[in-house]
Order: C-alpha cells, then structure tokens, then sequence
C-alpha cells in the first residue's frame, strides 16, 4: 500500500502479480461501482477501506485500486483496547465506557455491512481499527469481502479466514467458495465484544473441572 503524492488523501493498494487474476479485476471493479452508503449520521463515526478506482499499469492491465487513506498515527487495531494496560498505552484517558462505545461502533459498521447486502467474511482485530481521537471505527481489507454481483447475480465469496474468529465448522473446510459468511461474520463480532469487555479473554476460552468437555 502506497500513499499517493497528488492527493495525500488517498493511497494505492497493488497486488502481488501473481493476485491479479481476471476475478479479482472483475470484483474490484464492481466494488469500486457499488460504495456502500453510509447514512449521514453515521458519517465520521464508521469508515471503510472501500476500493475508489481500479489501478492500471502503462499497459492497461489491473495492478490494484486506490482508497481513502487512513493515517496510521490516528489509528490503531482493535487489539490495543482488549487489556487495561494495553488501553492506557494506546489512549491514557481511554475507559471501560469507551470500550463499550467501540464496541457499539464495530457493531453499527457491521449491521452497516450487512444490510447492504455484504458480509466481512474475515472479520478479526487486525482490520478493525479504532481512532485515538474520537473512538471511531475503520475496517479495512474490504476487497476480501463477499458481495454479490446484482448484475450477474454471481456471487464474490471471501476466501480467507482467520481460525481464532470463525465458527469451529469453517475451521477444517479448506475450499471457502460457495460458503455464505454472515454466519461467521457474527460469531467474530460476537468474539471482538466479549474480548473487548472481558479484558480480552475468549469465549469458550475457559478451563478446569466444572467446564463441559
């Protein structure tokens, strides 16, 4: 990812030339002609890493698509809120109650998602980050989300996951095509805000005599 000199506002995301197959062209190119429309309200509180314009190099070929740039000073990812300690290094005046409006905020981004029609697919705390200023929420690594084509109706599943935020029946499923995420979208969800208000221990992370199994 490359910030651009002719509008610091944006930054250039280029693929390894072995990922710029034609259907990542094609996805790439029908996310850059569908933004999400975030509701005016919601405006400054949720952001997306949305891809803007498709990249190509001198020759025409795809290489990748710019976004809004999002400095990594005023940001940082969802795990520096987990821990006490961890929340005063990251923001000294960051609370208990600002965990509870971060996680308010990673909820509305995800219903936001969802209700157009979209799923994260690899939702986790390294691309959910959240502002030192105002508790905001960024979600980045948007062209591996799933999004159907309303053209073609083909859909553009997620192909990667993150094992420590999906359900244990994805964990052993190797091929991820044709696999609706929203399911796993929210057992994630439901991971990051039990690590965020439990100091960040885990669901179904606890041990010893009296637990089942």
């Amino acid at each position: 990812i490359y910030r651009i000199d002719e509008d610091s506002s944006l930054c250039v995301k280029i693929f390894h030339v072995n990922r710029r197959e034609p259907k990542r062209f094609e996805k790439v190119s029908y996310m850059a002609a569908h933004q999400p429309k975030i509701p005016a309200y919601q405006q400054g509180i949720i952001n997306l890493a949305w891809p803007r314009d498709v990249v190509v190099d001198k020759n025409g070929s795809f290489v990748g698509f710019t976004m809004n740039y999002t400095p990594k000073d005023d940001y940082l990812d969802v795990s520096n809120f987990f821990h006490s300690k961890d929340r005063f290094n990251a923001k000294a005046t960051f609370t208990w109650a600002d965990s509870l409006i971060v996680a308010f905020y990673v909820s509305a981004t995800l219903t936001l998602i969802h209700d157009s029609g979209i799923c994260v697919g690899d939702l986790k705390d390294t691309n959910i980050w959240v502002s030192k200023k105002d508790n905001s929420v960024g979600c980045l690594d948007c062209d591996s989300f799933q999004i159907a084509n309303s053209s073609s109706g083909e859909i553009y599943y997620c192909s990667v996951m993150t094992p420590e935020y999906e359900p244990p029946e994805l964990i052993s499923i190797n091929n991820l095509d044709g696999i609706d995420r929203k399911f796993s979208d929210l057992f994630a969800l439901g991971t990051l805000l039990f690590q965020l208000l439990m100091e960040g221990t885990k669901p179904y992370s606890a041990t010893g005599k009296g637990v089942p199994g």
